[in-house]
C-alpha cells in the first residue's frame, strides 16, 4: 500500500487549461479534428492519475462525491430540462457529461488497486484492459453505466498515477524544449501513420475506439498527452491557462450545446466550405464558446458552488470512517 503527499504543481492547472481549449476545439468546426480527438481525453485521466494520493475510504469518497457526483447529478438534471426544449441537432444534448461518469468509476478502480501490492495491480489492470477490449469486439452494446469506458479510462489514470514522478520532476526550460520538439515529432509521425492506414481513426473513448490500431492509437494518444504536459511546464506561468483549467470541470459540462448550435448555423455560411473560411469560423466559435463557458463558469463559482463542485456539499464527519 503507498500513501503520497499531495503537492500543488502549478503546470496541473495549465494543462488541463490547454486540454478543455482542446475539446472545445474538437467540438467545434475545427477542420480536421482528429488531431485533437485522439489525446485531448486521455489527458485529463492521465492528469487525473499524476494528482491521484492513495486516502482512507472515508475522504476519497467525501471528495469525489463534492468534485465528481453532485456536479454530475446537477449538471445531467439541468441538461435533461434544457433538451426539453426543441432544439435543431440530433443526438445526446449534452454529450460530455459522460467525461464525469467516466472519471468517476475510473478513480474508484484506482481508489481499490491502490491498496494492494504491485503486482496483482498490473495483473488486474491488464485484465480489465481485456475484458473492455473483448467485450466491445462481440456486443455492439455497452456495458451498465458506460463502464467499459471507465475501465479504459483507469488504464490512463493508472499509468499517469505510475508517471508521477517522472512528470514532477524539476527540468530546465531547455530540457524541457528538446523533450517537447522529440514528443511532437513522434506524435505527428504516428498520427501520420494511423491516419494513413486506417483513415479517420475517430475519437478513442468513442464506441468506434476498438475497431482501429489499438496499439498505436494508445501510443499516439500518450505521445500527445505528454506533449501537453511538457509544454504546460514552459507556460506554467500563463494566468489565461491556469484559469480556464481551474474552471475546466464546468466548462466540460456547458458548452456542448453551444457548440452544437453554433456548428448548425456555421455550416450554412458561404464562407464554410473554404480551408481558410473555417480557421475564420472556428476562431470565431471557440471565442464565443469559451467566453460562455467561462461566464457560465463565474455564475456557477458565485452563486452554486456547491452544485458545481467549486465548495464541499457533503462534510467527512469521522476522520476515522473507512480509514
Amino acid at each position: 500500500m503507498v500513501t503520497e503527499i499531495p503537492t500543488y504543481l502549478s503546470w496541473i492547472d495549465v494543462a488541463k487549461g490547454i486540454g478543455i481549449i482542446l475539446v472545445i476545439m474538437g467540438h467545434s468546426m475545427f477542420p480536421n479534428h482528429a488531431l485533437i480527438d485522439i489525446f485531448h481525453m486521455p489527458l485529463f485521466f492521465i492528469l487525473a492519475g499524476i494528482t491521484f494520493s492513495c486516502h482512507g475510504w472515508g475522504k476519497f469518497l467525501v471528495s469525489k462525491t463534492n468534485r465528481i457526483l453532485i456536479p454530475f447529478l446537477f449538471f445531467t438534471a439541468l441538461s435533461f430540462i434544457l433538451s426539453q426544449i426543441p432544439h435543431p441537432y440530433t443526438g445526446p444534448f449534452n454529450g460530455p457529461l459522460w467525461f464525469l461518469q467516466a472519471i468517476l468509476i475510473a478513480l474508484l478502480i484506482m481508489q481499490l488497486i491502490s491498496k494492494v501490492k504491485l503486482q496483482l495491480q498490473l495483473l488486474v489492470s491488464l485484465f480489465l484492459l481485456a475484458f473492455a477490449f473483448i467485450f466491445h469486439k462481440n456486443h455492439d452494446s455497452t456495458l451498465l453505466f458506460d463502464l467499459e469506458r471507465g475501465i479504459t479510462s483507469y488504464i490512463y489514470i493508472y499509468i499517469g498515477y505510475n508517471l508521477k514522478k517522472y512528470f514532477k520532476r524539476s527540468e530546465s526550460p531547455r530540457a524541457l524544449l528538446t523533450s517537447l520538439i522529440v514528443l511532437s515529432s513522434l506524435f505527428f509521425t504516428i498520427f501520420g501513420f494511423i491516419y494513413y492506414i486506417d483513415g479517420y481513426p475517430g475519437q478513442y473513448f468513442n464506441m468506434t475506439m476498438f475497431n482501429h490500431d489499438l496499439f498505436l492509437v494508445a501510443i499516439c494518444s500518450l505521445l500527445g498527452s505528454a506533449m501537453v504536459i511538457q509544454g504546460s511546464k514552459l507556460l506554467s506561468n500563463s494566468k489565461f491557462l491556469a484559469y480556464c483549467g481551474k474552471n475546466s470541470l464546468v466548462i466540460m459540462c456547458v458548452h456542448f450545446p453551444i457548440c452544437q448550435l453554433l456548428n448548425i448555423f456555421i455550416s450554412k455560411l458561404s464562407i464554410y466550405p473554404l480551408l481558410w473560411g473555417k480557421i475564420v469560423l472556428m476562431v470565431t466559435e471557440w471565442s464565443i464558446v469559451l467566453g460562455f463557458a467561462l461566464a457560465c463558469a463565474h455564475v456557477c463559482k458565485r452563486y452554486i458552488p456547491k452544485l458545481a463542485g467549486y465548495s464541499p456539499m457533503v462534510m467527512l464527519t469521522q476522520k476515522k470512517w473507512f480509514a
